[in-house]
């Protein structure tokens, strides 16, 4: 057990989980229009790839400017994905029309 460890290994299956949780929810939204947009989940995935990998090629002893270059490329993916959140941030939307106010609130 200590091998598939050491060995990045588990690194490979976190990957393959990540693959499948961006399917996952590119399909969800692609068929019912709800959740998060693939293009808003992205960069944020993206992000954790390149530190998952500057993970293993450090567990897999490869040269430290793999782990390096992963771990900067982890860099640009992150600020991209505040830039997404800080445009769009969580909660509520304000209703842009009268047609967007709930029934019985004509208040804006």
């Amino acid at each position: 057990m200590e091998t598939f460890y050491t060995s990045g290994k588990i690194v490979d299956i976190v990957l393959v989980f990540v693959a499948v949780e961006f399917a996952a929810l590119a399909v969800i939204y692609t068929r019912t229009g709800r959740g998060i947009a693939p293009r808003d989940v992205a960069s944020n995935l993206l992000s954790a790839v390149f530190l998952l990998l500057a993970l293993r090629s450090a567990l897999n002893g490869m040269s430290w400017l793999w782990t390096a270059a992963f771990l900067a490329a982890s860099f640009p993916a992150h600020l991209l994905d505040l830039r997404i959140r800080w445009n769009n941030p969580p909660g509520p939307r304000r209703p842009e029309t009268e047609t967007d106010v709930a029934p019985g609130r004509g208040d804006r």
